[in-house]
């Protein structure tokens, strides 16, 4: 695999992208194991005359595996909903695209707007995490699979009539909310009652 930096001066201070082949080894490399492969891209800017190096930009992932991450962990047992398929003993998530919006003022890295989709679930995520207090703070939506649907609604030539087949007419999800240190969060989850298709698909 390679990883690739790249800077350039900008008016607002330096653009940065940054790209590897196996995230996962990047994060490894700075003691964080619950991450397997991934393709990584980040694009941002980053001020290098301000301590902490702050940023902002987006981020992309594809293909990558979640081991055993503590708060999705508990999140996945909490919500046991119809849909949603047993992860086994080894605890692994796959996700094949997340998206977020990141930014990083030390020791803060706020995120927003992201979205992550696998074969086993979809979700939204917003929130804090405080890398000094190596806590979370955290809140989303878990939406299970419905015959691969959080692949992509657009492959589905008529979302109503699958919906109506796998759910009863709704699709089944959970919000949620993530607390406290990375290791041992407080996760709440508060179920809904349905998501209409039609939100469904504008999600997606």
């Amino acid at each position: 695999s390679s990883d690739l930096l790249v800077m350039h001066a900008a008016d607002t201070g330096w653009k940065t992208v940054v790209t590897s082949e196996d995230l996962g080894r990047v994060l490894r490399a700075y003691g964080y194991d619950k991450v397997r492969g991934g393709h990584l891209r980040l694009e941002g800017t980053t001020d290098l005359a301000v301590g902490g190096l702050p940023f902002e930009g987006t981020l992309t992932v594809e293909h990558m595996t979640l081991a055993g991450v503590p708060w999705l962990m508990k999140l996945v047992s909490l919500a046991s909903i119809k849909g949603l398929l047993d992860l086994g003993s080894e605890q692994i998530v796959a996700i094949d695209r997340a998206t977020a919006a990141i930014t990083h003022r030390a020791p803060i890295v706020t995120v927003r707007d992201a979205t992550a989709q696998g074969p086993n679930l979809a979700l939204t995520l917003a929130g804090t995490y405080d890398r000094a207090a190596d806590a979370l703070d955290l809140e989303g939506t878990l939406i299970p699979s419905y015959y691969l649907l959080n692949q992509g609604a657009g492959r589905i030539p008529i979302i109503g009539d699958v919906l109506n087949k796998a759910t009863g007419g709704a699709v089944q999800a959970v919000t949620f909310t993530v607390h406290g240190p990375h290791d041992e969060p407080v996760v709440a989850v508060q179920p809904l009652s349905s998501l209409a298709p039609g939100v469904l698909r504008d999600w997606l």
